[in-house]
């Protein structure tokens, strides 16, 4: 039987940095401004880390709904897409490379660099927009090592590393058209769980230029529009400040959640969009709240936070607040009670009407005496006369 060399192929793609595994690339990511019809060519350099054979080609730069970031447009493509306008001054030959959307091994021509260890090389590409092109466009540049694999002649299955790195091209067209700024919400949809609300809704940027987007939801009571809850949406894959950067044609998802429940009726669930426009897209979703009929004991109030975390040194006075909902439909008097000296309540008691929410402050002055973290001291909230009663642990968290 002859023996076979079993390879396992890899494909690492690192985007957007440079890394100590093959050659670098600088810059990342790059930012050009183009009047209409205009053509530029932009420069690339590649430092070897080794002897090593680079392919360059091209790919998108799309961010699905879902916030990931991918290198190839869907069948229908994308408006934003720079890639068919964008050609490599590079010499093309031939070369053998494993294609990893193919899964197998291909022979095509295409533009590639050979770098030696410490040697520095330019490469350049020529942007071509058509004459009828406006707003952003989005484009990768792409370099892979495709150096000839050394084997060890053994029948040992063995790894190929294909190691590959991805620049981003953003291009903004300027001329005598307007950026346009537009976006519009779809897909409302209120998911109801056991005490709790899952909001849903996604934006979809129709303009040319891209949108960084915040949402927020606010649900009202149908009969008279007060509102019991302003919900922020979270965007898929979102931005440190809470937004989502979508590109122009692009769309994402957003999620919020209320973990309390609703007095029983019927409500709506508006989201507006807010991407720093005047006209801010509005969605409303129309929801029932059905009665709780099941359980005898139904808590008419709901509280935040589920916990108070005092982190004041000994001897320093610290004022927090619980947040307490009435969940009925109708008038409930609460009364607030400690079991630690060192714990005030500054309102005890107190009457919240159907559909209201009321602050209890707590101020604190931690002696000595407490050790940081072992210690717990519930608060006690309990509906009068003869409610249920809860109890909102104290922790003691000192640096």
């Amino acid at each position: 039987m002859t023996n076979k060399l079993f390879l396992i192929t890899i494909s690492i793609m690192l985007f957007l940095a440079p890394t100590a595994h093959g050659f670098q690339v600088t810059p990342a990511s790059k930012a050009i401004q183009l009047g209409q019809g205009q053509q530029e060519t932009i420069t690339i350099r590649l430092v070897g880390t080794k002897t090593e054979k680079v392919m360059l080609y091209l790919g998108d730069y799309i961010i699905d709904r879902r916030g990931t970031v991918g290198f190839e447009a869907p069948e229908e493509g994308d408006r934003n897409s720079a890639k068919e306008w964008i050609s490599p001054l590079t010499t093309a030959e031939e070369v053998t490379y494993y294609d990893t959307i193919e899964q197998k091994m291909v022979t095509r021509r295409a533009p590639v660099v050979n770098l030696n260890e410490g040697e520095v090389k330019e490469v350049s590409f020529r942007l071509s927009p058509p004459i009828d092109a406006k707003g952003e466009y989005y484009a990768t540049l792409h370099f892979r090592d495709i150096t000839p694999l050394e084997t060890d002649n053994s029948d040992r299955p063995q790894v190929a590393v294909y190691f590959a790195i991805a620049a981003r091209l953003s291009i903004q067209i300027t001329g005598s058209f307007i950026p346009v700024k537009s976006g519009s919400a779809f897909d409302g949809e209120v998911y109801q769980g056991e005490g709790s609300i899952r909001l849903f809704s996604a934006f979809r940027n129709s303009g040319n230029v891209h949108l960084n987007v915040k949402g927020k939801t606010f649900i009202r009571r149908k009969s008279d529009s007060r509102v019991f809850a302003e919900i922020d949406l979270t965007p898929a894959g979102s931005q440190p400040d809470g937004s989502a950067f979508i590109l122009p044609e692009g769309l994402r998802d957003f999620e919020g959640f209320l973990s309390r429940p609703l007095p029983a009726g019927d409500y709506i669930a508006e989201t507006i969009y807010d991407y720093g426009s005047y006209i801010k897209p509005k969605q409303a979703v129309e929801f029932r709240v059905e009665e709780n009929t099941e359980s005898k004991d139904f808590q008419a109030y709901s509280f935040e936070p589920k916990e108070i975390n005092i982190s004041s040194q000994p001897g320093t006075t610290e004022i927090q607040k619980v947040t307490v909902y009435n969940m009925s439909a109708e008038s409930i008097t609460l009364r607030i009670l400690n079991k630690e000296g060192w714990i005030t309540v500054l309102n005890s008691e107190v009457s919240i009407p159907e559909g209201s929410l009321r602050n209890i402050g707590i101020m604190s002055t931690v002696p000595e005496s407490i050790e940081a973290g072992g210690s717990i001291h519930p608060l006690i909230i309990s509906q009068v006369p003869g409610g249920l009663s809860s109890e909102v642990p104290v922790v003691i968290d000192r640096d």
